[in-house]
């Protein structure tokens, strides 16, 4: 599947997948996605090693700037 960057075009579809997500469950799959681009253990034991490790980002980071974060680690993946 091709993947447009096109600014506009990337915005309409989050735009369509916000629709089709719950706001409740979007971080949720977010993070699970985040984590199989990562090679992060998805099985139940890894899940809890991954909230265990993010329990110090989510208190060390500021919540403004964890969005930023997230970007700048991702941009770091694409690069990769």
């Amino acid at each position: 599947m091709s993947v447009s960057t096109d600014p506009s075009d990337l915005a309409n579809a989050a735009r369509c997948i916000s629709c089709v997500i719950p706001p409740g469950d979007q971080l949720a799959v977010q993070t699970y996605l985040l984590a199989i681009i990562a090679g992060v253990d998805t099985s139940s034991s890894g899940i809890q090693t991954l909230v265990n490790a993010a329990r110090c980002f989510s208190s060390c980071i500021p919540p403004g700037d964890q969005l930023a974060v997230q970007n700048y680690l991702l941009t770091q993946i694409v690069n990769a």
